[in-house]
């Protein structure tokens, strides 16, 4: 399985963004191969529509299932479309969402 985590920094001990489609990057997590990396959010820029974006860079990643504190209706719509499942944290850090995810 893979999934993808937004984030500020390139850090695990950091906490995961609060909003998804202003995170500065994304922890992709791939449970197979036990590989972390960091691709930077496309959307993170934009003054619009940064959440779709973000959403449709996560869904032509392949990524399974995303992690995220805040999802917008626009992002979750095209996540959906992308049958990619939407879970909803709160205050967690990425190496705590790698370990609670990837039982």
């Amino acid at each position: 399985m893979k999934y993808a985590i937004p984030m500020n920094e390139k850090n695990k001990d950091a906490k995961i963004a609060s909003i998804l489609g202003r995170a500065k990057y994304f922890a992709i997590y791939d449970t197979e191969k036990e590989e972390l990396n960091f691709l930077d959010n496309p959307g993170a820029k934009e003054t619009r529509g940064a959440g779709n974006l973000a959403a449709r860079k996560i869904g032509e990643l392949g990524v399974d299932k995303i992690i995220t504190i805040h999802i917008g209706p626009n992002a979750e719509n095209a996540l959906k479309v992308a049958d990619v499942e939407i879970v909803i944290e709160n205050d967690i850090t990425l190496n705590d969402t790698i370990e609670k995810y990837s039982k």
